[in-house]
Protein backbone atom coordinates (compact mmCIF):
# COMPACT_ATOMS: atom_id res chain seq x y z
CA UNK A 1 0.00 0.00 0.00
CA UNK A 2 2.94 2.35 -0.45
CA UNK A 3 2.65 4.99 -3.13
CA UNK A 4 5.99 3.90 -4.61
CA UNK A 5 4.82 0.31 -5.06
CA UNK A 6 7.25 -1.23 -2.58
CA UNK A 7 5.80 -4.29 -0.87
CA UNK A 8 5.28 -3.64 2.85
CA UNK A 9 4.65 -7.25 3.84
CA UNK A 10 3.11 -10.23 2.11
CA UNK A 11 0.53 -11.30 4.68
CA UNK A 12 -1.38 -8.06 5.18
CA UNK A 13 -4.70 -7.38 3.52
CA UNK A 14 -7.08 -4.44 3.50
CA UNK A 15 -9.87 -4.93 6.02
CA UNK A 16 -11.67 -3.26 8.86
CA UNK A 17 -10.21 -4.76 12.00
CA UNK A 18 -12.25 -4.40 15.19
CA UNK A 19 -10.38 -3.68 18.41
CA UNK A 20 -11.13 -5.95 21.36
CA UNK A 21 -13.16 -4.03 23.99
CA UNK A 22 -10.53 -4.70 26.66
CA UNK A 23 -8.00 -2.64 24.68
CA UNK A 24 -10.36 -0.11 23.09
CA UNK A 25 -9.90 2.92 25.37
CA UNK A 26 -6.12 2.49 25.59
CA UNK A 27 -5.83 1.93 21.84
CA UNK A 28 -7.99 4.98 21.06
CA UNK A 29 -5.84 7.23 23.26
CA UNK A 30 -2.56 5.99 21.77
CA UNK A 31 -3.97 6.14 18.24
CA UNK A 32 -5.08 9.76 18.73
CA UNK A 33 -1.61 10.68 20.03
CA UNK A 34 -0.03 8.95 17.04
CA UNK A 35 -2.29 10.78 14.57
CA UNK A 36 -1.18 14.09 16.10
CA UNK A 37 2.46 13.10 15.56
CA UNK A 38 1.92 12.41 11.87
CA UNK A 39 -0.80 14.99 11.07
CA UNK A 40 1.55 17.10 8.93
CA UNK A 41 2.88 14.12 6.95
CA UNK A 42 1.42 13.34 3.53
CA UNK A 43 0.08 9.84 4.14
CA UNK A 44 -2.41 8.96 1.39
CA UNK A 45 -3.02 5.40 2.55
CA UNK A 46 -3.23 6.13 6.26
CA UNK A 47 -0.26 3.89 7.11
CA UNK A 48 0.19 3.43 10.83
CA UNK A 49 3.98 3.10 10.79
CA UNK A 50 6.00 5.53 8.70
CA UNK A 51 9.68 5.57 7.85
CA UNK A 52 11.89 8.68 8.06
CA UNK A 53 10.66 9.76 4.62
CA UNK A 54 7.00 9.70 5.66
CA UNK A 55 6.25 6.54 3.65
CA UNK A 56 4.66 3.36 4.93
CA UNK A 57 7.35 1.18 6.47
CA UNK A 58 8.31 -2.06 4.82
CA UNK A 59 8.16 -5.15 6.98
CA UNK A 60 11.99 -5.12 6.99
CA UNK A 61 12.08 -1.49 8.23
CA UNK A 62 9.66 -2.39 11.03
CA UNK A 63 11.66 -5.49 11.98
CA UNK A 64 14.92 -3.48 12.07
CA UNK A 65 13.39 -0.85 14.36
CA UNK A 66 11.94 -3.54 16.61
CA UNK A 67 15.32 -5.31 16.83
CA UNK A 68 17.03 -2.04 17.81
CA UNK A 69 14.42 -1.47 20.53
CA UNK A 70 14.95 -4.98 21.92
CA UNK A 71 18.74 -4.41 21.99
CA UNK A 72 18.23 -1.13 23.85
CA UNK A 73 15.92 -2.84 26.32
CA UNK A 74 18.50 -5.61 26.89
CA UNK A 75 21.20 -3.01 27.61
CA UNK A 76 19.00 -1.23 30.14
CA UNK A 77 18.01 -4.46 31.85
CA UNK A 78 21.64 -5.58 32.10
CA UNK A 79 22.60 -2.22 33.58
CA UNK A 80 19.97 -2.61 36.33
CA UNK A 81 21.92 -5.57 37.67
CA UNK A 82 19.10 -7.05 39.77
CA UNK A 83 18.15 -10.71 39.38
CA UNK A 84 14.74 -10.08 37.77
CA UNK A 85 16.19 -7.64 35.21
CA UNK A 86 19.01 -10.06 34.38
CA UNK A 87 16.59 -12.94 33.88
CA UNK A 88 14.39 -10.79 31.63
CA UNK A 89 17.47 -9.73 29.63
CA UNK A 90 18.45 -13.39 29.31
CA UNK A 91 15.01 -14.21 27.91
CA UNK A 92 15.31 -11.38 25.39
CA UNK A 93 18.80 -12.56 24.38
CA UNK A 94 17.46 -16.05 23.67
CA UNK A 95 16.47 -14.74 20.24
CA UNK A 96 12.83 -15.71 20.58
CA UNK A 97 11.73 -12.08 20.73
CA UNK A 98 10.44 -10.93 17.36
CA UNK A 99 7.83 -8.60 15.93
CA UNK A 100 5.11 -11.20 16.48
CA UNK A 101 5.48 -11.09 20.26
CA UNK A 102 2.70 -8.54 20.74
CA UNK A 103 0.35 -10.61 18.57
CA UNK A 104 1.20 -13.62 20.71
CA UNK A 105 0.66 -11.64 23.93
CA UNK A 106 -2.69 -10.37 22.63
CA UNK A 107 -3.82 -13.89 21.74
CA UNK A 108 -2.79 -15.32 25.11
CA UNK A 109 -4.43 -12.42 26.94
CA UNK A 110 -7.81 -12.57 25.22
CA UNK A 111 -7.90 -16.37 25.34
CA UNK A 112 -7.96 -16.14 29.14
CA UNK A 113 -11.03 -13.89 29.15
CA UNK A 114 -14.37 -15.54 29.78
CA UNK A 115 -15.96 -14.02 26.69
CA UNK A 116 -13.26 -15.14 24.21
CA UNK A 117 -12.51 -18.79 24.77
CA UNK A 118 -13.33 -20.29 21.37
CA UNK A 119 -10.97 -20.39 18.37
CA UNK A 120 -13.66 -18.67 16.27
CA UNK A 121 -13.74 -15.64 18.57
CA UNK A 122 -9.96 -15.49 18.83
CA UNK A 123 -9.58 -15.70 15.04
CA UNK A 124 -12.11 -12.86 14.72
CA UNK A 125 -10.26 -10.56 17.13
CA UNK A 126 -6.88 -11.43 15.58
CA UNK A 127 -8.15 -10.90 12.03
CA UNK A 128 -7.24 -14.44 10.95
CA UNK A 129 -8.77 -15.71 7.72
CA UNK A 130 -8.65 -19.30 8.99
CA UNK A 131 -9.12 -20.98 12.36
CA UNK A 132 -5.85 -22.89 12.04
CA UNK A 133 -3.70 -20.03 13.27
CA UNK A 134 -5.91 -19.34 16.30
CA UNK A 135 -5.90 -23.05 17.15
CA UNK A 136 -2.09 -23.18 16.94
CA UNK A 137 -1.80 -20.22 19.33
CA UNK A 138 -4.33 -21.76 21.70
CA UNK A 139 -2.59 -25.14 21.68
CA UNK A 140 0.66 -23.47 22.82
CA UNK A 141 -1.00 -21.64 25.68
CA UNK A 142 0.81 -22.21 29.00
CA UNK A 143 -2.49 -22.55 30.87
CA UNK A 144 -3.33 -25.65 28.87
CA UNK A 145 -0.63 -27.63 30.71
CA UNK A 146 -1.96 -26.34 34.03
CA UNK A 147 -5.52 -27.31 33.11
CA UNK A 148 -4.46 -30.78 31.95
CA UNK A 149 -2.43 -31.26 35.13
CA UNK A 150 -5.39 -30.14 37.25
CA UNK A 151 -7.76 -32.55 35.47
CA UNK A 152 -5.28 -35.42 35.74
CA UNK A 153 -4.83 -34.77 39.46
CA UNK A 154 -8.61 -34.60 39.97
CA UNK A 155 -9.16 -37.88 38.07
CA UNK A 156 -6.36 -39.54 40.07
CA UNK A 157 -7.86 -38.31 43.36
CA UNK A 158 -11.32 -39.59 42.34
CA UNK A 159 -9.89 -42.98 41.38
CA UNK A 160 -7.88 -43.20 44.60
CA UNK A 161 -10.96 -42.98 46.81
Amino acid sequence: MRTDGIITGGIKKRRIQPVHPVFLSMFQEIYNQHLKLIEHVKNPFGALFLNRYGEAMTSQDYENKFTRLVKLLIERLLNNGDFLSLSEANLLMSGRMNTHVLRHFFTQFISELEQTRSPVEIAYWRGDSSLETAIIYLSHHPLIDDKISFIQKKVYEDLSR
